[in-house]
C-alpha cells in the first residue's frame, strides 16, 4: 500500500510540476514576447525535466542517509 501511495504521490506532483511549467513558460512569453512554437509541449519539457531532477535528488539523498545509518 506504500508503494502505491508513493506512486500516486509521485504522478500527482508530475502533473503540478507540468502545469507549474506551463505557467511560468505562458508569463515569460507574455513578458518577454518570446514566440513559443507550442506552449504546452515546452511547458510539459520543463515541467518533466524538473520532475526527473527532483526525484533524482530525493533518489541521491536515500542513498546517502542510507550509507550513514
Amino acid at each position: 500500500m506504500n508503494i502505491f501511495r508513493k506512486i500516486v504521490l509521485y504522478l500527482l506532483l508530475l502533473i503540478v510540476m507540468i502545469i507549474g511549467g506551463t505557467f511560468v513558460l505562458k508569463i515569460f512569453d507574455l513578458l518577454l514576447s518570446k514566440s513559443f512554437e507550442n506552449i504546452w509541449i515546452a511547458g510539459f519539457q520543463v515541467g518533466f525535466t524538473a520532475w526527473l531532477g527532483w526525484i533524482a535528488s530525493a533518489y541521491h539523498n536515500y542513498i546517502k542517509n542510507k550509507k550513514q545509518k
